[in-house]
């Protein structure tokens, strides 16, 4: 055996020692099936009389339609049309995106549901098909908050031809609102754009005699989820009551591929897989999607390969069926493996393009901790996010994908940047704006970032078991050439002894990290980090060592024949 693959080997039998439970390790109790306030909503009351004399069902207005080639929807039958959140949506003038509604406006109306207080006097209001809007806000009426603080805003996309009021999209509205949201909701009508189900969006002949209607119904939806936002904000009664920087986006299906696209995705736009940006808005910092739709095998919804999903920067979590015909999981999980920001990617077994209350618990088991730590910036939710692996009593749901970037680096904190090798699948990492221009500067050789970051401290932290880490470099047959590893470790007589090998150079401590606990859990507000080896001494080739926080990526290692060694370091969130 080479002297380099023995000492390999007695390191990573020597740092085996002691090792702490990884990320993703733990099954979450049942999510409580509301959250701590009661919700209000705003006013959506309807007129029996116009109601029956509309000649269309209510459901067609609350969806829209197209009937006798007239455009319908919901504005008709409003009992108290100055109190409900509407608005008119300006269509700029791009006949290439927009040809048949450019330089148009078209009238929207959105539910919003809010926390509110416990004493709220308000009635709820009675739909004709039974259900009720909590305490829904009279004409004159402004929202009843709580208290004077200001909340996150979830913008709600529904599916397509859906509503707020369809099925489960009220009741969903309102348990996030019970978790202290703002949600707001527009009635998209796309079935008065285009009389589509998103079932034909799968039709490959209707979609190639169609393809610009199908383009426009896809565009106006991110237009007017920016357009419903801002009309918010604006308001007497929610400007001051909404925090501008914490908005983020839930979405359904087509309402998914939507808030996708607002993040910064590309449109497919012809039958080329050529795509093009459509209405995009920063203020939305992060999503969560149930079903969504990422196109179909043949056209993909974010041009060639779902190329454009990479320039999407910002937190995403999409939950996918198996069983979904419709948006087709392998379309999203492409997709989302494209994004760059911290991401989350779970299947739920057998599940097809629906819901049903029994997907309930894994919905909110992942999404309520999810908006809680990306929205609301609680450490404690990202914490129980990170230790996530399924939730209890919901359907077989299966982590595929997880990536938990830093949200920010603080004052007293490293950024470490992973880099891999294109050519010998190995990976090394920079600490600082040399090392990063050093890779840099090596690119030729085959180094790009992996996308792939966590973070250290520079002094021991206050109330942590922490530890200085030593840092070791093993070049590879030529300098930087691809072949090269670094090795990091909390072990003080590891760090002596390696400084006595042969090949491995000597880096200093220029780092903290946290150490595990009694449990070998990692300590609330850190972020496990394991150590996978390349087997070299068993597989030949260059030896290399990988220190990563997602728990996907170290399935796939082993897949190819990588050994996960421990987790025996703990970074900050």
């Amino acid at each position: 055996m080479p002297i380099k693959s023995l000492i390999a080997l007695i390191l990573s039998l020597f740092a085996n020692l002691a090792s702490a439970t990884g990320n993703h390790a733990r099954v979450m109790p049942t999510p409580a099936a509301a959250g701590p306030y009661p919700v209000a909503c705003s006013n959506l009351a309807l007129d029996t009389g116009a109601i029956a004399q509309a000649g269309v069902s209510l459901d067609q207005l609350w969806d829209g339609a197209i009937v006798n080639g007239q455009m319908r929807y919901l504005t008709e039958v409003l009992a108290q049309p100055q109190a409900a959140i509407s608005f008119n949506l300006a269509v700029p003038g791009d006949y290439s995106l927009y040809p048949r509604f450019a330089n148009t406006a078209l009238p929207m109306v959105s539910l919003v549901c809010y926390p509110t207080t416990a004493n709220n006097p308000r009635p709820d209001y009675l739909l004709p098909d039974g259900r009720a809007i909590p305490h829904m806000d009279g004409a004159g009426e402004l929202p009843l908050f709580p208290d004077n603080n200001r909340y996150p805003l979830i913008m709600y996309s529904h599916g397509m031809g859906g509503s707020p009021l369809n099925e489960h999209a009220l009741g969903s509205i309102t348990r996030f609102a019970s978790h202290g949201y703002v949600v707001i909701n527009p009635f998209h009508g796309d079935t008065r754009i285009k009389q589509v189900e998103i079932e034909d969006l799968s039709d490959l002949g209707d979609l190639i005699l169609n393809f610009d209607e199908y383009v426009e119904l896809q565009a106006l939806r991110p237009l007017a989820i920016s357009a419903a936002i801002t009309d918010l904000l604006n308001r007497p009664g929610y400007r001051d009551r909404i925090h501008p920087d914490q908005i983020g986006g839930f979405g359904g299906s087509l309402g998914g591929e939507a808030l996708m696209l607002s993040l910064g995705a590309e449109l497919t736009r012809n039958l080329n897989l050529d795509s093009r940006p459509v209405a995009q808005d920063a203020r939305i910092k992060a999503i969560a999607t149930f079903v969504p739709y990422a196109g179909q095998s043949f056209l993909p919804a974010f041009g060639r390969g779902q190329e454009s999903a990479s320039r999407i920067t910002r937190p995403v979590m999409a939950i996918a069926g198996t069983a979904d015909l419709v948006a087709p999981l392998s379309m999203s999980l492409k997709a989302v493996e494209k994004m760059r920001g911290s991401r989350y990617f779970v299947q739920l077994r057998d599940v097809p393009h629906q819901y049903l209350p029994e997907y309930a618990n894994d919905i909110y088991g992942w999404t309520i901790p999810f908006f809680d730590a990306y929205l609301k910036g609680d450490t404690t939710a990202l914490s129980k996010l990170v230790q996530t692996a399924s939730i209890a009593n919901g359907k077989t749901d299966t982590l595929l994908l997880d990536a938990t970037l830093p949200r920010s680096v603080a004052p007293g904190q490293i950024l470490i940047t992973e880099y891999v090798n294109s050519r010998t699948g190995n990976y090394l990492t920079a600490i600082d704006a040399a090392e990063i221009d050093l890779m840099a500067a090596y690119a030729g050789q085959g180094w790009v970032a992996s996308g792939q970051r966590f973070k250290a401290w520079q002094a021991a932290p206050q109330g942590l078991n922490s530890q200085a880490i030593c840092r070791f470099y093993h070049a590879g047959p030529v300098v930087l050439g691809g072949g090269d590893s670094l090795y990091y470790s909390p072990d003080q007589a590891l760090c002596e002894w390696g400084k006595t090998l042969p090949d491995w150079l000597y880096m200093g401590h220029p780092l903290y990290l946290a150490l595990p606990g009694p449990d070998g859990s990692c300590p609330s507000g850190t972020l496990a980090i394991s150590r996978s080896y390349n087997n070299a001494h068993l597989r030949g080739g260059d030896l290399n060592y990988r220190f990563s926080s997602s728990s996907s990526e170290l399935i796939r290692l082993s897949a190819q024949g990588w050994l996960e060694e421990a987790t025996e370091l703990c970074a900050p969130l």
